[in-house]
């Protein structure tokens, strides 16, 4: 069998094909392959148990870790929310201008926190801190 390639300059080329040999080829592709062993109920389950506690596990890490991060995240707001709420009602008060000034440094909380508990909550940050001697 012969079949005409067509290429972008519009030159013809011409490949042959013998069908027998790519015929015997995919039979003995497909004599080769070997369908998988069915694995035991004991076996299967061990395997889906183990598959969903490390799912439970991961899911668990990942809750509390994104739990610190909302956590850290109103300290360093809620103060300067409150106060800056408070001040709506009394705009003349010079202690919760104080207070207020003093609330803005909160705010540096998160900035300062976030990086520590990524890297004593994930392994990977961890793993790029270790110094290499």
């Amino acid at each position: 069998m012969t079949t005409q390639l067509h290429s972008i300059s519009g030159a013809n080329s011409y490949v042959e094909h013998n069908t027998n040999n790519d015929n015997e080829t995919i039979n003995r592709l497909q004599c080769n392959l070997r369908e998988p062993q069915p694995a035991s109920s004991a076996q299967m389950s061990t395997q889906l148990t183990g598959s969903m506690q490390s799912s439970t596990h991961r899911v668990w890490k990942t809750s509390v870790t994104l739990g610190l991060l909302v956590l850290v995240m109103l300290v360093s707001i809620l103060p300067k929310v409150s106060i800056g709420l408070a001040m709506v009602n009394s705009r003349n008060d010079v202690n919760l201008a104080k207070a207020l000034g003093f609330a803005d440094l909160f705010l540096f909380i998160n900035p300062l926190l976030d990086p520590l508990i990524y890297v004593f909550r994930i392994p990977s940050f961890r793993k790029r801190l270790k110094c290499k001697y």
